[in-house]
């Protein structure tokens, strides 16, 4: 369920001469203090397939913000299935929307 960007990413110096076109969570961290650490991953989806780049990953703490109100963990973790989609998933699709509605990776989840 990777994210399509809106614009390719060029990752520079870490690998010249290449471009990204998606990003991937390939690992997260739930807190029970109330936050989620997430580990994203730039690539290529090719035939179906997640083609990792070389850039390093990135880590990113989704938490609620008592200041300003920000629910952003809960309403991760309140993200009701779809229709044969498990929990896991759920939560999973969640995580990768919050990721694109921040402007974090701005595309389109598939």
């Amino acid at each position: 369920m990777p994210i399509i960007l809106t614009t390719p990413f060029d990752p520079g110096d870490t690998d010249p001469g290449q471009t990204y076109a998606a990003v991937q969570i390939v690992s997260m961290r739930w807190a029970l203090s109330g936050y989620v650490e997430v580990e994203c991953q730039h690539g290529n989806v090719v035939a179906g397939a997640w083609v990792p780049g070389s850039k390093p990953t990135t880590w990113h703490s989704i938490a609620d913000n008592p200041k300003t109100g920000d629910k952003d963990y809960s309403a991760i973790v309140t993200t009701k299935p779809l229709e044969g989609e498990s929990v896991y998933a759920g939560a999973g699709r969640g995580l990768y929307e919050h990721l694109v509605a921040k402007g974090i990776y701005p595309g389109t989840v598939v």
